[in-house]
Formats: structure tokens, sequence, C-alpha cells
């Protein structure tokens, strides 16, 4: 139950953080921790997570350390 229930709450994470990123313009990581509370390492994870698996248009710049989606 526990496992359904992580599960859960990282879904709905996933989906906050790409409306942030919508809804930003370009967002810094730091903002998005404080927007979804948690770590720094979670929203970079996210960000692979959501590219990864659900093919989001979503780019992080490391040097100018925000993210952004590409047009489609």
């Amino acid at each position: 139950m526990e496992k359904q229930r992580e599960s859960h709450v990282k879904s709905l994470r996933l989906l906050q953080l790409e409306k942030a990123i919508q809804n930003m313009n370009y967002p810094s990581v730091e903002r998005l921790m404080k927007e979804l509370e948690v770590s720094r390492r979670t929203i970079l994870r996210d960000i692979d997570e959501l590219k990864l698996y659900y093919n989001a248009p979503i780019e992080y710049d490391r040097r100018r350390l925000v993210c952004y989606r590409l047009l489609p």
C-alpha cells in the first residue's frame, strides 16, 4: 500500500513540475524547489524522468541554471 502512495505522490509532483515549467518564464531549479517543496536532486531527477519517459519537451540549461520548454 505504501508503494502505491509513493507512486501517486510522485505522479502528482511530475504533473506539478510540468505545469510550473509551462507557466514560469525560465524557472530556476531553486524556484522550482521552493514551488514544489522538494530538493534540488529531486527536481533534476524529475526533469530527467519527464524527458525520458514522457517525451516532455523540456531542457535544462546548466550554464544559466534555468529550465525551459521547447516549442513544438
